[in-house]
């Protein structure tokens, strides 16, 4: 059952125009791009080259939980799911553009699923103490897939200092269309706790 944000403030703006969003803002892409059938969510930071920063998604059903195993990826499985493509792992962040990113192909997402969580955790940060205080220009980016223009995008400004992980926003199948919530929540935290919290 898709969720109802009618009543909510979108930030919705000029359609030919990139959205900058900030924290606990919802953004309608279906909106924005009433032709989007494939987005791609790209995450960016800078670090220095001991770091090794991880995207894992979680496709969430009615019950906020994952279902079973292919609704969960991450740098140590396979990386695809019904309508749902990951970058595989990269360990230094080297390079221009996304570090790491997902594909969403909404027709094919599973339809019991009601939201995908993207949290980026740095692996190993306790044994190497790491934490998001020293990861600079982090960033979400949306683009339409097919064409490549951005749609939004979410940059944390906030101090992370203490934290290993940062839930970065969730796409919310919304009654309207596919919604992005920008949440930008640090913890101090290891993929296990995400995992724990939503299997």
């Amino acid at each position: 059952m898709a969720i109802d944000l009618s009543n909510l403030n979108t930030n919705q703006a000029d359609p030919f125009s990139t959205v900058n969003l900030e924290k606990d803002m919802f953004f309608n892409l279906e909106k924005s791009e009433p032709t989007l059938r494939k987005a791609h969510v790209g995450l960016q930071w800078d670090a220095g080259d001991d770091f090794d920063l991880d995207l894992s998604v979680f496709a969430l059903h009615q019950n906020g939980k994952i279902q079973q195993m292919d609704d969960f990826l991450y740098f140590d499985k396979s990386v695809s799911a019904p309508g749902l493509q990951k970058s595989g792992d990269n360990r230094t962040g080297e390079g221009d553009g996304d570090d790491e990113w997902l594909d969403v192909t909404f027709d094919s997402v599973k339809p019991t699923v009601d939201r995908i969580v993207l949290v980026a955790i740095i692996y190993k940060a306790h044994e190497k103490r790491q934490n998001f205080g020293l990861v600079r220009s982090a960033m979400v980016h949306i683009d339409n897939a097919e064409t490549g223009r951005t749609l939004t995008q979410f940059r944390l400004t906030d101090d992370y200092s203490t934290d290993t992980a940062i839930l970065f926003g969730e796409l919310v199948r919304a009654t309207d269309g596919w919604t992005f919530h920008a949440i930008g929540e640090g913890s101090n935290q290891d993929l296990q706790f995400y995992l724990d919290k939503y299997k």
